[in-house]
């Protein structure tokens, strides 16, 4: 790979991180926890990749339509060059002032720190009007403007946050990392600024210059949203998505030329070879194809989302709905899980009262009446759903047709597995989930979903996490119970003990 081919793959690279990052926090659900002053540094960072990485595609292209284009990209990236400075130094104020307070009390004199992207307009027409395609040469008269305003607002900057420094020591080392980074690019703009008209220096320095803004971006959409990883950074659409886009963009500038150097050789097309790899690749390691398979879930089906936000808001109800009486909370429950993830059926079975290791009760889901009796059952060691039940009391999780029988501890539990995946092909269910919280044992059952299709291993996973909070709230409602019973006893045996006493004397 080239040199400028290195170049346009990292700003392409840089381009899809800086939309990932600004769809992030854009996302409705990422609002609350994001200032403004933070989507401004990343859309002024994605306008000034994008600004880069369009001029960087058509420097090559000699017709004069690509002028006009070129023109505009520069107009894109002066804008995100203006919106940088002005970002970095609203967030060192409001750091300072209100910490990171992402939802502060409005104040209009912020508004002040935006002014010189009143020079924005006079930067797009002076290239507008210019017969040539150098950015430096075409706003030489606002060069000095802006790297006065660069170094005043990072100058600026770099003080506001020592002296937030010195009142908040558990943010040092973030505030340390952000101060270097800002260093770097301010020595860095004027290096380029003084270099530019060097076609050596300003080709070596262009690169890591254009790329240094990314730095203080991660840092800030980092420590901002730490908290929120998996439903933020990792977001599996957008970092499937952005790895998509990276690779094709590699294999374009990377392996294509290689392909087509050795086609005009030896006259052999690596495409097929290409392609035979890559399907190797898939069919050799499970790993890979389970990825690909949930990344291709995750970018073309919306019923992700759908489930996702059904396991939050039956969460929620859970913990609303612990005051019911343990048998209407299950049946509740079972209900509840058929009708929000789209199930033929639900049941849950727990452990009888007694503590017979024989029996248990089932509460299979009903539609539309709800109470305790609708859909109760007692099932024994003879039952269909036993097996399951067995089961899963080892194997945590069972999935019909992914069950994979070198897990199994001896050749019993395999038997028993063998058995659990026969009664659930039999039964229509597609999982069982285990309940175990103190004294309470049982499983989950669930049913085919009407559409067809598998659950993604998040999806799993957060209704493991759901089945554990049931058997928690069935825990402590039944040791709730227990404990009113005692002091019920309790104060029968003082009211006995006092009407003894009373009788005596």
């Amino acid at each position: 790979m080239s040199y400028d081919q290195l170049e346009l793959f990292l700003f392409g690279a840089s381009v899809v991180l800086d939309c990932a990052l600004l769809l992030i926090v854009l996302e409705r659900i990422n609002r609350p926890f994001v200032a403004m002053w933070l989507k401004v540094l990343v859309a002024g960072t994605v306008a000034f990749h994008l600004g880069i990485f369009g001029r960087v595609m058509i420097s090559k292209i000699d017709q004069p339509e690509a002028m006009f284009f070129d023109h505009l990209f520069m107009c894109i990236l002066v804008i995100g060059l203006f919106l940088l400075p002005s970002g970095m130094l609203h967030a060192s104020i409001r750091i300072s002032q209100t910490h990171f307070d992402a939802k502060p009390l409005l104040d209009k004199r912020y508004g002040l720190l935006y002014l010189p992207l009143l020079i924005v307009p006079f930067a797009c027409s002076s290239i507008l009007q210019s017969n040539h395609r150098n950015l430096v040469d075409s706003i030489a008269g606002i060069i000095p403007i802006f790297i006065g305003w660069l170094f005043t607002a990072n100058l600026a900057s770099i003080c506001f946050f020592l002296w937030f420094r010195q009142t908040s020591e558990w943010s040092i080392p973030f505030l340390m990392r952000l101060v270097g980074s800002l260093v770097v690019i301010s020595f860095g703009a004027a290096s380029y600024g003084i270099f530019a008209n060097n076609l050596f220096w300003e080709k070596a320095l262009r690169l890591p210059v254009c790329l240094s803004p990314l730095v203080p971006e991660g840092l800030f959409v980092w420590y901002a949203l730490r908290h929120r990883v998996l439903p933020l950074v990792m977001d599996r659409s957008l970092v499937y998505a952005s790895s998509l886009i990276l690779i094709l963009l590699f294999h374009q500038l990377a392996i294509d030329p290689i392909i087509a150097n050795i086609r005009e050789r030896s006259n052999f097309d690596l495409h097929l070879v290409e392609a035979i790899i890559l399907i190797g690749l898939f069919v050799l390691i499970p790993p890979l194809r389970k990825r690909s398979r949930e990344a291709l879930r995750y970018l073309f089906s919306t019923n992700v989302f759908h489930v996702r936000d059904a396991t939050r808001l039956l969460s929620l109800s859970l913990s609303q709905q612990a005051n019911l009486e343990p048998d209407v909370l299950v049946q509740w429950f079972a209900n509840e899980l058929a009708d929000k993830l789209d199930l033929g059926k639900a049941v849950i079975m727990i452990e009888h009262p007694t503590g017979s290791h024989s029996k248990a009760i089932a509460f299979e889901s009903q539609k539309p009446e709800i109470t305790a009796a609708s859909g109760r059952q007692e099932v024994d060691n003879n039952h269909e759903y036993w097996p399951i039940f067995r089961a899963v009391q080892v194997r945590d999780r069972l999935e019909r047709d992914v069950v994979l029988l070198r897990d199994a501890n001896s050749r019993a539990d395999e038997g028993n597995v063998v058995m659990a995946v026969e009664a659930m092909v039999r039964q229509g269910f597609l999982l069982a989930f285990r309940l175990s919280f103190q004294s309470v044992h049982g499983a989950v059952l669930l049913g085919d979903r009407r559409r067809k299709d598998r659950l993604a291993d998040e999806q799993l996973i957060s209704i493991s996490l759901l089945c554990d909070q049931l058997a928690a709230t069935l825990g402590n409602k039944k040791q709730s119970i227990l404990r009113f019973q005692v002091e019920r006893r309790m104060m029968q045996s003082e009211k006995l003990s006092t009407l003894g006493l009373i009788a005596s004397s």
